[in-house]
Protein backbone atom coordinates (compact mmCIF):
# COMPACT_ATOMS: atom_id res chain seq x y z
CA UNK A 1 0.00 0.00 0.00
CA UNK A 2 1.35 3.74 -1.44
CA UNK A 3 1.61 6.59 0.51
CA UNK A 4 -1.97 7.38 1.77
CA UNK A 5 -4.43 10.13 3.07
CA UNK A 6 -6.95 9.26 5.30
CA UNK A 7 -9.58 11.16 7.23
CA UNK A 8 -9.78 10.84 10.65
CA UNK A 9 -12.97 10.26 12.10
CA UNK A 10 -13.77 12.41 15.81
CA UNK A 11 -14.67 9.54 17.93
CA UNK A 12 -10.81 8.21 16.82
CA UNK A 13 -9.54 11.21 18.16
CA UNK A 14 -11.35 11.01 21.21
CA UNK A 15 -9.99 7.79 21.88
CA UNK A 16 -6.26 9.18 22.06
CA UNK A 17 -7.22 12.44 23.67
CA UNK A 18 -9.01 11.09 26.76
CA UNK A 19 -7.43 7.66 26.70
CA UNK A 20 -11.00 5.79 26.24
CA UNK A 21 -10.17 2.23 26.40
CA UNK A 22 -10.29 -0.03 24.92
CA UNK A 23 -9.99 2.10 22.30
CA UNK A 24 -7.16 3.91 22.39
CA UNK A 25 -4.26 1.24 21.30
CA UNK A 26 -5.47 0.88 17.85
CA UNK A 27 -6.04 4.44 17.62
CA UNK A 28 -2.91 5.35 19.19
CA UNK A 29 -1.04 3.26 16.61
CA UNK A 30 -2.70 4.92 14.14
CA UNK A 31 -1.50 8.61 15.07
CA UNK A 32 1.88 7.16 15.38
CA UNK A 33 1.95 6.41 11.84
CA UNK A 34 0.99 10.04 10.69
CA UNK A 35 2.99 11.06 13.39
CA UNK A 36 5.61 8.49 11.25
CA UNK A 37 4.54 10.24 7.95
CA UNK A 38 3.08 6.68 6.81
CA UNK A 39 0.13 8.26 6.68
CA UNK A 40 -1.25 11.74 6.32
CA UNK A 41 -4.38 11.96 8.40
CA UNK A 42 -6.71 15.08 7.63
CA UNK A 43 -9.47 16.20 10.23
CA UNK A 44 -12.59 17.94 9.32
CA UNK A 45 -12.66 21.43 10.84
CA UNK A 46 -16.00 20.98 12.51
CA UNK A 47 -14.69 18.28 14.29
CA UNK A 48 -12.42 20.07 16.18
CA UNK A 49 -15.11 21.70 18.22
CA UNK A 50 -16.94 18.23 19.30
CA UNK A 51 -13.57 17.14 20.15
CA UNK A 52 -12.73 20.08 22.91
CA UNK A 53 -15.84 19.78 23.92
CA UNK A 54 -16.03 16.10 24.81
CA UNK A 55 -12.49 16.40 25.99
CA UNK A 56 -12.77 19.54 28.39
CA UNK A 57 -16.37 17.91 30.14
CA UNK A 58 -14.28 14.86 30.32
CA UNK A 59 -11.18 16.22 31.72
CA UNK A 60 -10.75 20.26 31.97
CA UNK A 61 -10.33 23.40 29.74
CA UNK A 62 -6.48 23.38 29.63
CA UNK A 63 -6.17 19.41 28.82
CA UNK A 64 -8.75 20.34 25.86
CA UNK A 65 -6.79 23.11 24.55
CA UNK A 66 -3.40 21.21 24.68
CA UNK A 67 -5.04 18.20 22.42
CA UNK A 68 -6.26 20.36 20.40
CA UNK A 69 -2.92 22.01 19.83
CA UNK A 70 -1.53 18.38 19.21
CA UNK A 71 -3.94 17.47 17.11
CA UNK A 72 -3.81 20.92 14.75
CA UNK A 73 0.22 20.28 14.33
CA UNK A 74 0.12 16.16 13.40
CA UNK A 75 -3.20 16.61 11.27
CA UNK A 76 -4.50 18.34 7.99
CA UNK A 77 -7.45 20.10 8.63
CA UNK A 78 -10.40 19.48 6.20
CA UNK A 79 -12.12 22.46 5.39
CA UNK A 80 -16.05 22.91 5.85
CA UNK A 81 -17.31 25.49 3.66
CA UNK A 82 -20.59 25.67 1.73
CA UNK A 83 -19.77 23.09 -0.61
CA UNK A 84 -19.17 20.30 1.49
CA UNK A 85 -22.16 21.68 3.50
CA UNK A 86 -24.48 21.63 0.26
CA UNK A 87 -23.48 18.23 -0.80
CA UNK A 88 -23.97 16.63 2.10
CA UNK A 89 -27.84 18.21 2.88
CA UNK A 90 -28.50 17.02 -0.22
CA UNK A 91 -26.71 13.47 0.02
CA UNK A 92 -29.71 11.55 1.67
CA UNK A 93 -27.41 10.13 4.50
CA UNK A 94 -29.52 9.40 7.58
CA UNK A 95 -26.75 11.38 9.62
CA UNK A 96 -25.49 14.92 8.73
CA UNK A 97 -22.36 14.80 10.41
CA UNK A 98 -21.29 11.66 9.09
CA UNK A 99 -22.19 13.29 5.78
CA UNK A 100 -20.09 15.90 6.36
CA UNK A 101 -16.93 13.79 7.17
CA UNK A 102 -17.54 12.27 3.90
CA UNK A 103 -18.05 15.16 1.70
CA UNK A 104 -14.79 16.77 3.23
CA UNK A 105 -12.76 13.34 2.56
CA UNK A 106 -13.77 13.89 -0.98
CA UNK A 107 -12.82 17.28 -0.98
CA UNK A 108 -9.72 16.69 0.44
CA UNK A 109 -9.19 13.74 -1.62
CA UNK A 110 -8.85 11.14 1.47
CA UNK A 111 -8.73 7.59 0.36
CA UNK A 112 -10.08 6.15 3.52
CA UNK A 113 -12.04 7.04 6.43
CA UNK A 114 -11.03 5.87 9.62
CA UNK A 115 -14.16 5.82 12.50
CA UNK A 116 -15.43 3.44 14.98
CA UNK A 117 -19.03 3.75 13.44
CA UNK A 118 -18.53 1.34 10.39
CA UNK A 119 -22.45 1.26 9.70
CA UNK A 120 -23.09 5.30 9.79
CA UNK A 121 -20.48 5.02 6.76
CA UNK A 122 -23.11 2.95 4.80
CA UNK A 123 -23.29 5.20 1.47
CA UNK A 124 -19.57 5.96 1.49
CA UNK A 125 -17.65 5.62 -1.94
CA UNK A 126 -14.48 5.47 0.36
CA UNK A 127 -13.37 2.63 2.17
CA UNK A 128 -14.19 2.63 5.85
CA UNK A 129 -12.12 0.87 8.61
CA UNK A 130 -11.89 1.27 12.26
CA UNK A 131 -8.95 2.04 13.66
CA UNK A 132 -8.24 -2.31 14.84
CA UNK A 133 -8.86 -2.95 11.28
CA UNK A 134 -6.54 -0.72 9.21
CA UNK A 135 -3.65 -1.56 12.12
CA UNK A 136 -4.39 -5.27 11.54
CA UNK A 137 -4.63 -4.90 8.30
CA UNK A 138 -1.62 -1.95 7.20
CA UNK A 139 0.59 -1.43 9.95
CA UNK A 140 1.32 -5.32 10.97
Amino acid sequence: MGYKKILIDANVCLDVTIMRHPFYKASAKLFEAIESKLYVGVLSADSLTNIFYVTKKLTNKEVAFKQLKLLYKLLEIGTVDSSTIEMALSSGWGDFEDAIQFFCGLEHSCDAIITRNEKDFGKSTLPIYTPEKFVLNYLT
